[in-house]
């Protein structure tokens, strides 16, 4: 991936490593600083990984952009060109492209972000969340709609499958969190339930709420080979708890 841009007379070179970045991998990035002979003041620049509200950089807000990491250029002198090589490291639970948070390398003047060069990046979960979900959905069919960031989580809204066994299902928030060792699963069923109300039996919306944590050996077989015959028992004892709790 390549940008150039222009601020203030200045031509800024970034050349990334890559199209796409999953959650805690790195990001390389070399480039040049251009002052085309112009004598600029450049204390308050930098190289900037930030996060990107996009409901609030349509209104060109000045909190649409939240700092994540930095690359100072202020003791740099455009007498002539300034290259430079640098490294992202992105952690574990870092936001993905959802579509509302995006990450993106921000450079020129930090007073003015509006003003900078700034570079989108796609970010994607960790390989294993993606694969989870895949299997969730070919093995119980449930159909990710939307995979959104929620408080440094991951969460996976679902459309359950149109069987009878499940009938009283409506949906599935799967909250999925990056825990030591591996992954927390906290699973909220949008149900239907028979109650007694004041014209007889009804039914009433309810959550069921279940958890589960991959860790270690329940995760991964092998090196970062899935555990798919335990992954797929996790799930059936779910599905399992959820056709009994959930009764219409």
């Amino acid at each position: 991936m390549r940008g150039t841009f222009f601020v203030s007379g200045v031509e800024i070179v970034l050349e990334i490593q890559g199209e796409s970045w999953q959650q805690g991998e790195e990001i390389l990035v070399s480039g040049e600083v251009k002052g085309h002979g112009k004598s600029i003041d450049l204390n308050d620049w930098s190289l900037r990984l930030i996060m990107a509200d996009q409901r609030k950089v349509k209104k060109k807000d000045p909190k649409a952009f939240t700092l994540l990491q930095e690359l100072s250029w202020k003791d740099i002198e455009l007498k002539e060109d300034y290259s430079f090589e640098h490294k992202f490291v992105l952690i574990k639970n870092t936001a993905i492209s959802d579509g509302t948070h995006t990450l993106a390398l921000q450079a020129g003047p930090a007073s003015v972000p509006y003003d900078c060069g700034l570079l989108y990046l796609s970010i994607k979960p960790w390989k294993p969340i993606e694969l989870i979900l895949e299997l969730f959905e070919n093995f119980q069919r449930f159909k990710l709609k939307s995979l959104k960031n929620k408080l440094k989580k991951l969460e996976a809204k679902m459309s359950a499958p149109k069987t009878t066994e499940l009938g009283a299902v409506d949906g599935l928030d799967l909250l999925i969190e990056r825990i030591e060792g591996g992954l927390g699963l906290h699973f909220t069923f949008n149900v239907k339930k028979l109650a007694y109300g004041p014209n007889g039996v009804e039914a009433k919306k309810a959550k069921i709420v279940l958890e589960k944590e991959l860790i270690g050996k329940d995760l991964f077989s092998f090196g970062d080979t899935l555990n798919q015959e335990n992954i797929l028992k996790v799930f059936e004892d779910i599905i399992e708890q959820i056709k009994t709790k959930s009764m219409i």
